[in-house]
């Protein structure tokens, strides 16, 4: 699998990898890059994308179950074919959408206030979204000094 390594310098270089291998403690390279897209960079590592992981990691560690991710890096024509926003940390490979169904509210202020923790503890600004097929988790925004939060549940409760 081709993977676009950004150095701290900001240079970089295109460098293959074995798509099994561990990006991290719970995840590799396969759950994590853009399987959909056609452009041959499947995923991106970088200084700001390694502190992600390391977060995701965290909230893995926290949860204690598997977190299946359906999407962490895209490629920009992906992001655009799948309605992404233009500043989208997908786009960095420093968010990820994880499948684990509709969270309660409950579920929501848990999953929430440990996300703001992680992100707060590297750091970083984060975000958390959800939705009826489970959260969107993004470390590093740039849009706002304040952690994010947003609910496209389509019933709450």
């Amino acid at each position: 699998m081709q993977v676009k390594l950004i150095m701290p310098s900001g240079s970089s270089s295109i460098i293959t990898l074995d798509k099994s291998i561990r990006v991290g403690q719970y995840f590799t390279l396969s759950e994590l890059a853009n399987n959909n897209c056609q452009e041959s960079i499947k995923y991106i590592i970088s200084p700001k994308q390694m502190k992600f992981i390391e977060a995701l990691d965290k909230h893995r560690a926290w949860y204690k179950k598997p977190m299946r991710l359906s999407c962490s890096y895209r490629s920009p024509s992906w992001n655009k074919q799948v309605g992404g926003k233009p500043n989208s940390l997908h786009l960095k490979a420093q968010a990820a959408d994880v499948q684990i169904g509709r969270c309660t509210d409950l579920q929501a202020e848990h999953h929430a206030a440990r996300w703001q923790a992680i992100c707060e503890l590297m750091g970083e600004v984060g975000e958390i979204g959800f939705y009826d097929w489970g959260i969107h988790l993004g470390l590093g925004i740039e849009y706002s000094a304040h952690f994010y939060r947003f609910d496209n549940r389509t019933r709450k409760g």
